[in-house]
């Protein structure tokens, strides 16, 4: 399954450093801890990803970086 639009697609509310909204890897088939339970956004009923790809915490900052730069402007 493809979901490479979902990596770069805009931060949910949920979102955080150590966990996503929804899986953000690009290749979820490939995932160690696909339909794990408790881990995976597939199996979780609250749709959170509890072991996003280890490129998340820096791709998070960059996805954060225009929200706390219009924040500052207000």
């Amino acid at each position: 399954m493809d979901n490479s639009k979902a990596y770069n697609s805009p931060l949910h509310p949920k979102d955080s450093r150590s966990e996503t909204y929804g899986c953000r890897h690009s290749n979820p088939d490939n995932c160690a801890k696909n339909h794990l339970d408790l881990v995976c956004a597939f199996v979780r009923k609250d749709n959170m990803c509890k072991s996003p790809p280890r490129s998340w915490i820096n791709h998070f900052q960059r996805l954060k970086a225009p929200e706390e730069q219009a924040k500052a402007s207000l």
